[in-house]
């Protein structure tokens, strides 16, 4: 294991293990720490692999793609764990979310929900949102309560 790979691997188990960080992400090439960096909880970046990836996203997606890498001032992408027992159970055809922000994806319990009118949020669900900036902006502070 080269010595970056272990700067990576010493730097996420202190940032999980001692100081709690919720979210590490770790960049390593070398495969072999993978398992255990995943079993802390880290997200796991491959450098070639996330280039690859970015390709990929440009030749099959170049709209989205364009969306994500070129910030474009009329688009915004959002992210909220949702926390407002307000919402929760409510189906978001009857949400009411601020001008042009909709609910792209929901994340639950590992599973990835592509959402429609009659599906409800629940706190803790993981949920992805696209719209004009402050749309969005609006609609996080509204799901987080």
């Amino acid at each position: 294991m080269s010595n970056d790979n272990r700067q990576a691997v010493a730097t996420s188990e202190l940032a999980r293990q001692r100081f709690d960080i919720p979210l590490v992400v770790a960049g390593v090439s070398d495969t072999s720490c993978i398992t255990h960096l995943q079993g802390l909880g880290v997200r796991v970046v491959q450098p070639a692999l996330a280039t690859a990836m970015a390709f990929e996203g440009a030749l099959r997606f170049p709209t989205t793609f364009d969306v994500l890498v070129h910030e474009i001032g009329s688009v915004k992408f959002g992210e909220i764990v949702m926390g407002n027992r307000g919402y929760a159970g409510m189906p978001l055809r009857r949400l009411g979310l601020p001008g042009s922000a909709v609910v792209l994806s929901i994340k639950r319990d590992h599973t990835v929900l592509v959402p429609h009118g009659d599906t409800t949020l629940q706190i803790g669900d993981s949920v992805a949102l696209i719209g004009s900036p402050d749309s969005v902006d609006e609609a996080i502070v509204m799901l987080r309560g």
